[in-house]
């Protein structure tokens, strides 16, 4: 008993580190994928190229470091009430306009249109266009000086990564997490698997990361439970030895 006592207990353990580390390699993750869209959402030249449809500059630098060097897989340049004005992806062209659907730019532009006016915050969640998911983030383009800017609500900047099962792969190297997936929310939790939801673009769950549980209990039942069962014959031999010594048997 004390032996499946303390595999239990080692099970359960293992199972809330390997929660929390998942908590925070999606918190970091996401926390990067912020912090790249305000550095392109607060610079001057991209607030005033996209208020003045300056396409070329925009390809030039928002374009290119989506479509070819890759600091992110999609990014999207909407006015303020969401229209598309550019698109960019890594598989695509830079003539594109719009590379999400619809329904996604409303939920990150009316998330954003909730809250202050202001350079540097940000809405998120996973969204999916084309066939591939995408963790996004989305941020008001800003100018340096606010007096410069013009009247109404910002052109909008959102952009992300693909959760593709690459990507996924890299972050369970990273973080030492077996099999991580990304599966849709009503998909079977397999039972040694863990699962976290994910949030999309309005706010609510879209899908769940899984990943294998670690069971150090249930390696430590297979070494340990044959020695404990050695250990229990010969103590019960040895007291059946000294019961027949003691009693003359």
């Amino acid at each position: 008993l004390l032996s499946l006592w303390m595999a239990r207990e080692a099970n359960r353990h293992a199972a809330d580190h390997m929660r929390n580390l998942v908590d925070s390699a999606v918190a970091g993750f996401t926390r990067r994928v912020e912090l790249t869209n305000v550095d392109f959402a607060y610079w001057e030249e991209a607030y005033f190229a996209a208020v003045f449809a300056d396409k070329p500059w925009i390809d030039s630098n928002i374009g290119e470091s989506t479509n070819l060097t890759g600091v992110m897989q999609i990014s999207q340049i909407t006015d303020g009430s969401g229209v598309p004005l550019y698109g960019y992806t890594t598989a695509e062209s830079l003539d594109q306009t719009d590379v999400l659907p619809q329904v996604v730019i409303d939920g990150l532009v009316n998330r954003l249109r909730t809250g202050p006016t202001e350079p540097g915050r940000t809405v998120g969640g996973v969204a999916e266009a084309d066939g591939v998911s995408y963790l996004l983030a989305a941020s008001y383009l800003f100018a340096y000086d606010p007096a410069e800017m013009e009247p109404g609500v910002p052109p909008v900047l959102i952009s992300g990564v693909d959760l593709s099962a690459e990507r996924l792969l890299e972050k369970s190297q990273e973080y030492l997490v077996d099999d991580l997936r990304l599966v849709t929310l009503d998909a079977p939790l397999p039972a040694t698997y863990g699962a976290r939801p994910l949030l999309g673009t309005d706010g609510g769950p879209v899908a769940k990361l899984i990943w294998q549980m670690p069971r150090p209990g249930d390696t430590l039942m297979a070494t340990a439970l044959p020695a404990v069962g050695g250990m229990s014959v010969l103590l019960l031999v040895l007291v059946l030895f000294v019961a027949r010594r003691s009693f003359g048997l």
